[in-house]
């Protein structure tokens, strides 16, 4: 007998957790066979987590809201019979999917003017001396294999309960193994700006590029930088570049050697820049 095949939108709702015993375990195994299936779960769950940071603290509009709840309510009236296995209907599944991608491409487009953050350059905002102590803090501290220090976590999904204990508020802790680079650790390093959380990041292949450095700090306004854009500057002795941005209640300080390092980086923490 054949297997059923899952079509995509079961695929989502597998991703989200929204299928019954029976059916998960259907498209889990069907998922654990095929490398295509894994994608494409993957994939969702990555929109997932994206569209919860893109929205969250997001104040939809009311005009909006009132048009989501229509449309949620007319696919509960809908006579269409549920896809065997779902908890929810697959015409609703399809709806809320189709309304969270909506507003965080809102959110997205307003917030990034469809193109990306531009670039604040060599800002006085940004002191010279802030910047000559990362990058002289991310070369010595790149200089060992391992960065771990207490009272930090060692494994990579675990760092953010360990940084809202130690700084009093959560902060990304971004993986940033699709460009190329493995978690080193992180550990308590001084930088101008009050308490810091370094995390370091080196090459997964251990050659050809070098290390990048992300420094964590409670938004105490200790930088006047503007709330929605990117700083930034370069360590005159050694070339070494620094972006800056406030977000969420946190200052981040990203260290790295060239534009396209901070670029990639800056993206994986929902960041979009042109440098």
């Amino acid at each position: 007998m054949m297997r059923e095949v899952p079509g995509e939108l079961e695929l989502m709702a597998y991703a989200d957790g929204e299928l019954d015993a029976g059916a998960l375990e259907r498209v889990r195994q069907y998922v654990a066979e095929n490398p295509s299936a894994a994608g494409k779960v993957n994939l969702h769950r990555k929109l997932r987590e994206t569209g919860r940071r893109v929205v969250a603290g997001t104040a939809v509009p009311a005009g909006l809201l009132g048009r989501i709840e229509g449309l949620v309510d007319e696919a509960a009236s809908a006579p269409m019979r549920p896809q065997r296995g779902w908890r929810i209907g697959g015409w609703a599944m399809a709806a809320a999917a189709v309304l969270v991608v909506g507003i965080g491409s809102v959110v997205i487009w307003s917030t990034l003017g469809g193109r990306g953050v531009e670039v604040v350059r060599g800002s006085d905002l940004v002191p010279v001396g802030w910047v000559e102590s990362a990058s002289k803090v991310h070369i010595e501290c790149s200089k060992h294999a391992a960065h771990f220090a207490p009272p930090f976590a060692r494994v990579l999904t675990e760092l953010p309960e360990s940084l809202r204990g130690y700084l009093g508020q959560t902060a990304q802790c971004p993986d940033l193994s699709r460009m190329g680079y493995q978690f080193a650790g992180c550990g308590p390093c001084r930088i101008p700006g009050g308490k810091t959380a370094h995390l370091l990041y080196r090459p997964a292949d251990g050659q050809g590029r070098g290390t990048l450095s992300l420094f964590v700090q409670r938004d105490e306004g200790q930088l006047k930088v503007d709330g929605g854009k990117v700083y930034l500057s370069r360590d005159a002795s050694d070339g070494t570049e620094m972006i800056v941005w406030r977000e969420g209640g946190v200052v981040y300080y990203l260290v790295g050697e060239n534009d396209g390092q901070l670029r990639s980086a800056a993206g994986a923490m929902g960041m979009r820049v042109r440098i």
